[in-house]
């Protein structure tokens, strides 16, 4: 035993350990008992982030070229959205000009009662409609050209 030591202590492995290797605390700041493993340990995820920041291009091209119809699929329905966002503002605003709303009133009612007329009043019309439909969702389904 050293003569700094008093004789009833008993003396642990802690105790003995040199104190830089165990982090000491001064003023509330802790101290690192090894600045190169900190540095070493610095670097070692520094060269992780930069390879995954170097092939941040790849994973993205790979991403959006296995993905890309659901991705369009997306864009069109968040597009859509947008657009009866938009119908619906200009509906609301031209709704707030006076005596507009009334007219747009009449015109669809008007609208209305001409597209019965033509349409619906007799079995030759209500066919002919029925024709123009079914030609009309043939062309958009690409079954006639």
């Amino acid at each position: 035993m050293s003569p700094e030591t008093n004789p009833n202590e008993v003396q642990t492995p802690e105790q003995d350990a040199p104190e830089a290797a165990v982090p000491a605390s001064e003023g509330g700041k802790i101290q690192l008992s090894n600045p190169e493993a900190t540095d070493d340990r610095f670097e070692e995820v520094k060269a992780q982030v930069l390879s995954i920041l170097s092939d941040l291009f790849d994973y993205v091209g790979k991403f959006f070229s296995e993905y890309k119809k659901p991705l369009i699929n997306v864009g069109l329905v968040v597009g859509a959205l947008v657009a009866i966002y938009l119908v619906a503002s200009i509906v609301d605003a031209i709704n707030d000009i006076p005596l507009l709303s009334p007219l747009f009133e009449l015109v669809g009612i008007g609208y209305s009662g001409w597209f019965i007329f033509r349409y619906l009043l007799t079995a030759e019309a209500r066919t002919e409609l029925q024709s123009k439909i079914t030609d009309f969702s043939q062309k958009v389904t690409g079954t006639k050209s």
